[in-house]
């Protein structure tokens, strides 16, 4: 495939602006995604689930977008419609609930980590950033799986962090997995008119 990836390293935190009211991170989504239409792309993407609760704030006329969350729910509709799906995210994405409150999302039995799980998953999406020891990590999220699944008996996870989508081979050991990344990819490759391999 032919891609365009635009690495805007300064683009603020999501989750900070959401829940704490510090700067603003789509003005600098619209100057790149106005980069990309200079580009003639055909779609644009954001591989960042938190990005997406304020999705209708992203401004472009001549180029198309490929929605991590909707790719996703369409996903869990098609394969796991009858199952509990737990959403392992940054507290931004669980606390504004851009899963559970979209429309493709009525149908689907959402459950979701305890504050204090959550605290945990956050702290492994934070040291995954800093770069510490990804085995250490694992094992904290881990635990917090299997809590969940004590609490809710049979359960999908869905990925919805892309730093998560690095301990997803140890999530799938115990429970079945979908990652929104995935969903993403796949869905832009049909999209874009190439195909999937294998």
């Amino acid at each position: 495939m032919r891609i365009c990836i635009l690495n805007n390293s300064i683009i603020p935190d999501r989750t900070e602006y959401i829940l704490y009211g510090k700067e603003n991170p789509f003005p600098y989504w619209n100057e790149s995604i106005k980069e990309l239409e200079s580009l003639n792309v055909r779609y644009f993407i954001v591989p960042c689930n938190t990005a997406h609760y304020l999705a209708n704030k992203f401004q472009y006329s001549k180029i198309g977008f490929i929605s991590m969350i909707e790719e996703s729910l369409n996903k869990i509709n098609e394969l796991y419609k009858n199952e509990a799906v737990c959403v392992l995210s940054t507290t931004g994405t669980a606390k504004t609930r851009v899963y559970h409150d979209h429309e493709l999302a009525k149908n689907i039995n959402f459950v979701y980590p305890l504050d204090n799980e959550q605290e945990i998953i956050m702290s492994v999406i934070n040291d995954t950033k800093k770069g510490l020891n990804k085995e250490t990590l694992a094992n904290r999220l881990i635990n917090v799986v299997n809590d969940i699944i004590k609490r809710n008996g049979k359960v999908v996870f869905l990925i919805a962090c892309t730093e998560l989508s690095l301990y997803s081979k140890y999530i799938k050991k115990l429970s079945t997995v979908l990652d929104a990344m995935d969903s993403l990819v796949e869905s832009s490759i049909i999209k874009c008119e190439y195909e999937i391999k294998n």
